[in-house]
């Protein structure tokens, strides 16, 4: 199942950043770009499993929405999943424009362990929904 791959690429990902030194340069924009990817792949979970169920999304903040609305996120999931959408556009679009005191605050705090909870959540919901993207 793509997702289960979707799910072991967070992990990996959001484990490296356990490993960073963020006052060196390079650790701190080698753990930008693995949040980077341990949000874009929570996104396609997300958007798989949408289109999967035949409401493919016109944005990624509208994957989550379309989530929410079949049961798969509470209101309280689906705002933690538009921040972490927010700040992946802030990576990728705005990259020179990352507060680097909030970043080490998300890594050092353990914060980014959201984008692996909302996984397990659409992993759920596919698994008891038989939907295999």
């Amino acid at each position: 199942m793509r997702l289960y791959k979707l799910l072991d690429s967070i992990r990996e990902n959001l484990g490296l950043l356990k490993e960073v030194n963020l006052d060196r340069l390079i650790d701190y924009y080698a753990a930008l770009h693995t949040m980077q990817i341990a949000i874009q792949s929570l996104i396609d979970m997300t958007s798989l499993v949408a289109v999967s169920l035949g409401k493919p999304p016109s944005s990624f903040y509208e994957a989550g929405e379309i989530l929410a609305k079949e049961g798969a996120f509470s209101e309280g999931d689906l705002a933690k999943y538009r921040g972490i959408v927010g700040f992946r556009n802030v990576l990728v679009h705005n990259y020179l424009e990352v507060d680097r005191e909030l970043f080490r605050e998300i890594v050092e705090t353990g914060r980014y362990g959201d984008i692996e909870a909302l996984a397990l959540k659409v992993l759920e919901f596919a698994e008891a929904r038989e939907i295999d993207p």
